[in-house]
């Protein structure tokens, strides 16, 4: 099985997907850290 190019690779995630999912997995690291902090205290 090749690895497909980056052509496909674009196709396959747009822009606006990638900043969509960049945007998601920010909210989950802060709110991971968050909700780490509480449990400490």
């Amino acid at each position: 099985m090749e690895i497909a190019n980056s052509r496909s690779i674009g196709d396959a995630f747009s822009l606006d997907q990638l900043s969509w999912a960049t945007k998601v997995a920010l909210q989950n690291t802060v709110l991971g850290i968050t909700w780490y902090f509480l449990q400490k205290s």
